[in-house]
């Protein structure tokens, strides 16, 4: 992936399959450690990885940021995929969507707008054939 997402452009998409879960992290946190040396937004939905575990992971990649000021004031989002995809334990298309735009408005408020200032990374699971999709975009 660390090629493809070099040339990953704003509103594209990255789709990813892996064997293990260390080969999907390592890409993860890869792409996500490109986004902030760009000074972008990022966010990583996951149930994989407690947000502590997050961040101390980002921590130890990154030691020239401040990897807790970035969740507090809104550069770094980490979100368990049940509260962003299913609060309320009922998924719902309209509320995700409605989520996405309030935290693209946010960003346009705080001046990230107009430039790749949002990486995200999420997964999903593949019940038919047992392995974990990672979804990886860029959007503005």
């Amino acid at each position: 992936m660390s090629q493809r997402s070099q040339n990953l452009e704003v509103g594209n998409h990255i789709l990813s399959i892996y064997n293990n879960r260390e080969e999907k992290f390592n890409e993860i946190f890869e792409f996500l450690k490109m986004g902030f040396l760009r000074n972008e937004v990022a966010m990583l939905i996951t149930e994989e990885l407690t947000k502590e575990e997050i961040i101390w992971r980002m921590k130890a990649n990154l030691r020239d940021k401040n990897i807790e000021k970035m969740v507090e004031e809104g550069d770094f989002i980490i979100k368990y995929t049940s509260e962003w995809y299913f609060p309320g334990g009922v998924p719902s298309i309209q509320r995700t969507k409605a989520f996405w735009a309030e935290l693209l408005n946010r960003l346009a408020k705080r001046g990230k707008a107009g430039s790749p200032s949002h990486r995200a990374s999420t997964e999903r699971d593949d019940h038919a054939g047992g392995q974990r999709l990672h979804d990886s975009f860029q959007a503005h």
